[in-house]
């Protein structure tokens, strides 16, 4: 015999609607991507970070990749297809209009684009100063006579036309036109003597730029990032890092294909 306890639960639940559930919603929602921290060496000549940030305007939860070589310690190359085999780093180039970056001999250089004043933006490895010259590996427009042409119109096979600057040359970060797309980025930057690689998950330009200029160490940086331009922006940006233990990757796609830069040991 049903209890009048028992009657009113049943007619309670017969007036409550039934919502159809769809196949896979009873499952566990995905998890995040992984990204816990890590550090490798990378060639004897450099080191590797995983780090994660929130983005400091928008708030996204950013996975960052970040390899550190100093400026003379690496042989740079710009190549369409698969890399050597003893390339330390291989990172996707996109298309810009900031500037081009430039492989000479051995070193990496940006140069302005046409119709801006001819400068070397990236220092070279770092020299012995002079009297009166800068400290070494400090960023320094060149004479008329002494700075590079502009970058041609249509780079060649050493050179790549890259941009924009996340971190403008002297640290400050620029204006990004209203430009509040979160994409997958490769980054080339500048900090004290060493060159920097990072790619990152999803994120809008001006966190990136804050979390650069702000928390450099984050990056493996010991001092300000003093210049850094995006490399590749969307789904083929990505970064490859061998290191010490086996390959680290970071960006949008697994590898990076198409046009790449490649670091290698030099020597």
């Amino acid at each position: 015999m049903r209890t009048p306890s028992t009657l009113l639960a049943l007619a309670l639940a017969a007036a409550l609607p039934v919502l159809a559930v769809p196949a896979g919603a009873q499952s566990a929602p995905a998890a995040a991507p992984a990204c816990a921290p890590a550090e490798a060496n990378v060639g004897g000549i450099g080191r590797a970070h995983v780090v994660r940030f929130t983005g400091a305007v928008f708030g996204a939860s950013v996975c960052a990749l970040s390899v550190g070589l100093p400026f003379d310690s690496f042989a740079a190359a710009i190549a369409d297809g698969p890399p050597p085999a003893g390339a330390l780093v291989v990172a996707s180039l996109g298309t810009g209009s900031a500037a081009t970056l430039a492989v000479r001999g051995e070193n990496l250089a940006l140069l302005a684009p046409p119709g801006a004043p001819a400068a070397l933006t990236a220092a070279a490895p770092p020299q012995p100063a002079a009297s009166g010259d800068p400290e070494p590996g400090a960023p320094s427009a060149e004479s008329p006579a002494s700075a590079p042409a502009a970058a041609p119109a249509v780079p060649g096979p050493e050179a790549a036309a890259v941009g924009p600057y996340v971190v403008a040359p002297g640290g400050s970060i620029p204006d990004f036109n209203g430009d509040t797309s979160e994409l997958p980025r490769v980054v080339l930057g500048y900090a004290g003597q060493r060159t920097f690689v990072i790619a990152t998950s999803p994120v809008e330009l001006v966190d990136l730029a804050k979390a650069l200029r702000d928390e450099p160490d984050l990056f493996g940086a010991d001092e300000a990032f003093e210049r850094a331009i995006v490399l590749a922006s969307g789904p083929s940006a990505a970064l490859v890092v061998r290191g010490a233990d086996g390959e680290l990757r970071g960006g949008a796609a697994a590898a990076p294909s198409g046009r790449v830069l490649i670091l290698g040991k030099r020597g």
